[in-house]
């Protein structure tokens, strides 16, 4: 899959080029986020790491979901999509 897009954002047109790179960017820090939060909460649990942490990995996961729901809209918009 990700092959198939780095090829998009290569040698598509602009609307593939910018849905390609919308799509990359969201999976790639979708699986960062879920890994993170796996081992944020097991350094939780170990006493390695504090309240602060587990406060910005929520802060992440809503800036990751704005994020994604901002690229929709844009690229809804650029493309005239309904």
């Amino acid at each position: 899959m990700f092959g198939h897009l780095l090829a998009l954002v290569r040698d598509g047109d602009p609307q593939e080029r910018a849905t390609a790179v919308a799509v990359l960017v969201s999976t790639i820090s979708a699986v960062f986020l879920v890994v993170g939060s796996f081992a944020a909460v097991a350094a939780y649990y170990r006493g390695l790491a504090g309240n602060a942490l587990l406060l910005g990995l929520v802060v992440l996961a809503v800036c990751w979901m704005a994020f994604v729901l901002l690229g929709d809209v844009v690229l809804a918009r650029l493309f005239g999509a309904t």
